[in-house]
């Protein structure tokens, strides 16, 4: 049939592995980084917020009230178009640490955020004596202002809902808002202000999302944007984390930054610095952390947590119950990736991290090289179809004293791959197994082994007949296929002339040394034969082995007459002949598929009778 080839110790022993598992964790666990951003006064904690987020300075500045929050609110997204800190004063005159911080940053222009009322005219003329212009957004409400931020935001991608009544929710959205360039807009809490409806219909805004409670929001509102997704929570903690889920994606938890729920000002001079980094801002209340907070922490990895304010704003207990949460690297997987030889290899930028959480993340690896060779360095001698080169690298992830490794093969170049044609012998009414790989020749002149697939559905019989027979194999990913030509003959006795010849054969068929007699059907099942070191003179016999494609005879006893049974095996690819006593290659040069040939420490140095062959040998040990 022609087929294809396809107690009492235990507790002690449990104790020590945990053990020691806990002492590794510790060797790789960090805690996050707490870095705390904080002033005198909400003033002096903003002018830290901007010293912090545009050290070398910045062309513009967003000035809101740092009084109340209506106008304020809705500040957050221009930061990110004019990349301007958020600084805050008092409605009659100009902080005078704001104006310190204006000159530091040496701004040109502030967009003062709010009307007369919030901000007064006094504080435009302090502000042009510093030489810096002035263009103030209000409206006739926080409604309206809110509407005349948007219009200056100018083409916004979405936009956020929320009550114009308290803070917190426009704070949840500002980090949010101002990175994705989404604009922010107040609503009171029984319908959208005639100026909000018509902005929302004349700019054709999408998405729009709503941040609603229990009764922050009437279904009036709800009812008039039917198109919008609302987010919901119990309190104003709740909605914050929910909104921070929704946009998980869209945020990098690298950094995060923490505010007192119960006051704006801090949450929104930090929005300005947050949307800078894409992270999110989380509210705070001052009698403890919410356990939804607790819950998404957790699963995140977070390597620095910055605190906005003193400690009284978020005291030393919160802030060594935040720093216990996030979750932290237990171990990275190794990577394993391959690439053609001389090709471009970009190194992966981040690796697959298991959690302590048991959740698994991609992370950011810093290699120890930014760029590698990837050209061949030679062939495995011990392998001489293996024309791969494997380098290994190192990288190094932040907060984890572990490395991450990248095992990289790279494989000689594809080009046009020839496939020899195959010649195989079976034994009439016996069985053959055909190859499950076939080794093709690349433009740059070398080997790679592929796997084959077979066309031998229709000829699944019993080789009952002497002749020859042709079947094509197919090799995925290649358009030429490889043809096998198997030729049908008498099973005959074989006699081995050589005894330690005979028992290397008889050992690799049946693992015993000594046995009946060898069949045809016997030896070609041989396609490897390693015999290197056995006191080999005479060949005879071997002359059956008609499938053999791979031949070690290293270091025996053969000589030019012991070897003269080799001319006969046209299908050898592999030969080892190195270290016998050989005079003359002359019966190796019909040998014209041979790419290997290790033929050095014989008694003659004359390899001119390889001349026919040479030109085909990949790897030797000779010259000619």
């Amino acid at each position: 049939m022609i087929t294809q080839k396809r107690s009492s110790i235990f507790f002690p022993l449990f104790l020590l592995v945990f053990l020691v598992m806990l002492l590794s964790s510790s060797e790789v666990l960090a805690s996050p980084t707490i870095n705390r951003i904080m002033g005198d006064d909400r003033y002096k904690t903003a002018v830290a917020i901007s010293q912090t987020g545009w050290p070398d300075g910045a062309t513009s500045a967003i000035l809101t009230t740092g009084e109340n929050f209506p106008d304020a609110l809705s500040a957050a997204p221009l930061a990110h178009k004019y990349s301007a800190p958020i600084l805050l004063t008092a409605p009659d005159a100009l902080n005078a640490d704001t104006a310190t911080e204006l000159q530091r940053l040496k701004v040109k222009k502030v967009y003062l955020i709010g009307g007369l009322g919030a901000i007064s005219g006094n504080v435009d003329k302090q502000l042009a004596k510093l030489s810096i212009s002035i263009t103030r957004i209000a409206g006739q409400d926080r409604y309206d202002t809110s509407v005349q931020v948007a219009k200056a935001l100018g083409t916004s991608k979405g936009a956020f809902i929320t009550t114009g009544l308290d803070y917190p929710d426009a704070i949840s959205a500002a980090p949010l808002a101002a990175a994705q360039g989404m604009s922010i807009l107040l609503v009171p809490p029984d319908g959208l202000p005639s100026s909000t409806q018509g902005y929302l219909t004349s700019s054709k805004i999408s998405p729009i999302y709503i941040l609603n409670g229990n009764n922050e929001l009437s279904d009036n509102v709800i009812n008039q944007l039917p198109q919008a997704e609302v987010i919901t929570g119990n309190d104003s903690y709740e909605r914050n984390i929910n909104l921070i889920q929704r946009f998980a994606d869209n945020l990098n938890f690298d950094s995060i930054y923490v505010a007192t729920g119960n006051d704006y000002p801090d949450a929104l001079a930090a929005s300005a610095l947050a949307q800078k980094y894409q992270a999110p801002v989380i509210l705070l209340p001052t009698d403890g952390i919410p356990g939804l907070l607790s819950t998404v922490l957790r699963s995140k990895l977070v390597h620095t947590i910055n605190i906005i304010g003193g400690y009284a704003a978020i005291s030393a207990q919160l802030e060594s119950g935040l720093q216990s949460l996030p979750a932290q690297i237990v171990s990275v997987d190794p990577i394993t990736d391959s690439v053609a030889d001389k090709t471009k290899y970009q190194l992966p930028k981040t690796v697959a991290a298991t959690l302590t959480d048991g959740s698994n993340v991609q992370v950011p690896v810093a290699w120890s090289l930014s760029s590698i060779n990837t050209g061949q360095t030679g062939s495995n001698m011990n392998n001489t179809y293996n024309t791969n080169t494997t380098y290994n690298y190192t990288g190094t992830i932040k907060d984890y004293a572990g490395n991450a490794n990248l095992t990289l093969t790279v494989n000689p170049s594809l080009g046009t791959v020839k496939f020899d044609n195959i010649t195989a012998v079976a034994a009439q009414g016996y069985s053959y197994s055909f190859p499950t790989t076939v080794s093709g020749l690349l433009s740059d002149n070398t080997l790679q082994q592929y796997p084959v697939s077979w066309n031998v559905s229709a000829t699944n019989t019993s080789l009952s007949k002497i002749g020859s027979y042709t079947f094509q194999g197919t090799v995925e990913g290649m358009s030429q296929k490889v043809s096998l030509t198997l030729n049908v003959v008498a099973n005959t006795l074989v006699n081995i002339s050589d005894g330690n010849l005979a028992q290397v054969v008889r050992y690799q068929l049946t693992g015993l040394t000594y046995g009946n007699a060898l069949y045809l059907s016997d030896v070609l099942k041989i396609t490897r034969l390693v015999a290197n070191g056995k006191y080999i003179s005479d060949l005879r016999g071997l002359e059956n082995f008609k499938n053999l494609t791979d031949l070690e005879l290293g270091y025996n006893s053969l000589t030019t007459t012991g070897i003269a049974p080799l001319k006969k095996l046209t299908n050898l690819k592999a030969l080892i002949l190195n270290n016998n006593s050989i005079s003359s290659f002359a019966s190796l040069s019909t040998l014209t598929h041979l790419n290997s040939l290790y033929v050095t420490g014989n008694t003659t140095t004359d390899y001119s009778p390889l001349k026919g062959i040479y030109k085909n040998l990949i790897y030797r040990d000779f010259s000619i």
